[in-house]
């Protein structure tokens, strides 16, 4: 429990430092992201609206982040770090038990296809979120599997989903495409 604890600690600030080195700084830096009225003519039939997370904030990543609110945004933070912790029966029971969070297998899909919009909107550098939106509901669903076995499952059965999960660095580290996406599309959650 205090290396998961620990473990935590180290990922928040991690996230914290993610979050300031994707936003930009210097005095450009205020004119580039602070929000521009939206026009109020209307755009010319069949033209293509902005996309997600530019200037004119009409494209998917502001109707995408008004979706979102920083309840969901640090339910997804948590939950994402729970993942890779379930590595024995022990850490199976707390999840199922919600010990640590309130994580639910249903509870992260959710949020899940709220972030979808983050796809293919990465910040260069730090990759697209696909991917890592990708991974996690494959996780989230392999969970689900173990989650869905009666106790005591088998260790074999763990060691399947352990298997799928990967290293506990790289699954956390998955996160940072999408909180970099978030950090630069939805300035009002971060």
């Amino acid at each position: 429990m205090k290396r998961t604890l620990i473990g935590s600690v180290v990922v928040v600030v991690a996230l914290g430092l993610t979050s300031c080195s994707a936003a930009p700084s210097g005095p450009s830096a205020a004119a580039s992201t602070a929000p521009t009225p939206a026009s109020s003519t209307p755009a010319p039939a069949g033209s293509t609206p902005a996309p997600a997370g530019s200037a004119s904030g009409t494209g998917t990543g502001s109707a995408g982040c008004a979706a979102l609110t920083k309840a969901d945004v640090a339910k997804y933070a948590l939950y994402v770090q729970v993942l890779p912790q379930v590595r024995r029966q022990s850490s199976l029971t707390a999840v199922r038990k919600e010990v640590v969070s309130d994580y639910t297998p249903a509870k992260l899909s959710a949020i899940l296809a709220k972030l979808e919009f983050l796809r293919g909107n990465g910040v260069p550098g730090l990759g697209d979120p696909g991917p890592a939106l990708d991974y996690y509901a494959q996780v989230n669903a392999a969970l689900a599997t173990l989650l869905a076995q009666s106790d005591p499952v088998p260790q074999s059965a763990i060691d399947t989903y352990v298997a799928v999960v990967g290293p506990v660095g790289q699954s956390i580290g998955k996160q940072v495409a999408i909180n970099a996406a978030l950090s630069e599309l939805c300035t009002n959650l971060t």
